[in-house]
Order: C-alpha cells, then structure tokens, then sequence
C-alpha cells in the first residue's frame, strides 16, 4: 500500500506497519502451536526476504535470536535502524543464505510475500536451503503463489517487463511511476515441487492454510522436520 512506502510512511503509519507484523507473527506462532505443540526453548528462527524488519522484529520477540536475510543492503540498513529505534539487540543482518554455515541450524524458518517475487527455478533451490537449516523437530512457515488468473494480454505484457529492455521503464512512466522503480514479478510455483522438496528434506507434517483472491492464490505452508509415516505405508510399497 502506498502509505507504507518509505517517504510517505509518518509515525502513525509507521507504528500501523509494525503492527500488523506483530498480528502475522502472532497467526504464525499461534498456528504451528496448534498443529505442532508447544515448542520447547523457542531459541533461533530465520526471516527470509526480511525486508525491513516488519516481521523479523516481532520474532524477536517470541525467539531468543533472529536472522534476518535481505538481498537489499539498502533495506538491512532500515532494518538494523528500526531494531534499534524498538531497541532489540537479539537479531542478525545477512545478505545471503550462503553466508551461514552448515551447522547453522533454526527452530524456525519463516518467509512471507517473498517467493512471488523471485522466479521459480532459484526459488526451488532457496526453499531447499531453508528446510536445510532447519533444526530436526523445527518447524518452518512458507508461503507460495500458486495459481494467478490473468487475461494473455496482461500475461503478455508482464512477459515483455520482464525481459523486453526498456519495455518495464517505458510501462513505469506511463502509470506515472519513477522510471527505476523495480518490477514486482508474481510468479507462480509448482506445488508438487514444493512438496517433493520438503518430503525429501524429512519434512513429512505439513500443514495448509489458503489465502487469496480469485486473481491471486496463495498458499501457506506448516510444516515439521519430523517423520510422519502412514501407517500402512508397507502395504503399498510391497
């Protein structure tokens, strides 16, 4: 929404954008409790797509240390200054997925209105990474478009802004937008993909949650770094 963006954001506006990350984190906590149990310890969780803060902080409320992960240096500036103007100090900045290691495992990795935006063949490979750093018994919150009704003419024109040059500046300034401003790309990922990602990764409980419109569907899933076999699995695997 245009009140949120950052020159026309005032203090009223601000403390409203805070909030409603509060009200998301408090759904996500709330909701994997219900499925999952109460976690124990609640230590580390990871935000990826942090963008400013707007859902990393109220983790930090809930975890004993955060990880924030934003491509935009300009957008972990913001963030590293509305951690200190809330006065948090149990969070960390990075760029990358690649800059953690290994052994850097989470109780809890969380990424939301972030996938649309990055196209599907990377995005596979970072939901990948994520239920990598997953804590055996942590539990993960992802959010993906699924299904987007458009005409082929709108499908065509978004097509062209993603790989016409000049096409997207042109398209800008004719809805009076600053010409650099960045295309926000809805892209639609392959739930079996998804699912075969997670269940390779030992992630056998998922959960669903349905958000969206007729346009846009989204889908978000819970999920458990546990095994959960069916019962009878044996009989069909005979």
């Amino acid at each position: 929404m245009d009140k949120f963006k950052n020159a026309e954001m005032d203090e009223a506006a601000f403390q409203e954008f805070f909030s409603s990350g509060e009200d998301h984190i408090t759904f996500v906590v709330d909701t994997l409790e219900e499925a999952f149990g109460a976690e124990p310890g609640k230590q580390k969780a990871l935000d990826f797509g942090c963008g400013v803060g707007r859902l990393a902080l109220p983790l930090a409320k809930k975890y004993d240390h955060v990880t924030g992960v934003d491509i935009s240096p300009s957008m972990l500036d913001e963030a590293k200054q509305n951690a200190a103007k809330f006065e948090q100090e149990n969070l960390t900045w990075i760029s990358s997925l690649d800059e953690l290691k290994p052994t850097d495992l989470f109780d809890l990795v969380h990424c939301f209105i972030v996938f649309q935006h990055i196209r599907p063949h990377p995005g596979y490979q970072i939901v990948k990474q994520l239920v990598d750093h997953l804590q055996e018994g942590g539990t993960g919150a992802l959010q993906f478009l699924y299904k987007r009704e458009v005409s082929p003419f709108v499908r065509l024109l978004g097509w062209c802004r993603a790989h016409v040059p000049l096409f997207h500046p042109l398209i800008n300034l004719m809805y009076g937008k600053p010409r650099d401003e960045p295309l926000m790309e809805k892209n639609v990922y392959d739930l079996n993909q998804i699912l075969y990602i997670l269940e390779q990764a030992g992630c056998a409980d998922v959960r669903v949650r349905f958000q969206g419109n007729d346009a846009l569907r989204n889908i978000f899933l819970f999920f458990r770094k546990k095994p959960a076999p069916v019962p009878y699995d044996d009989f069909y695997n005979s």
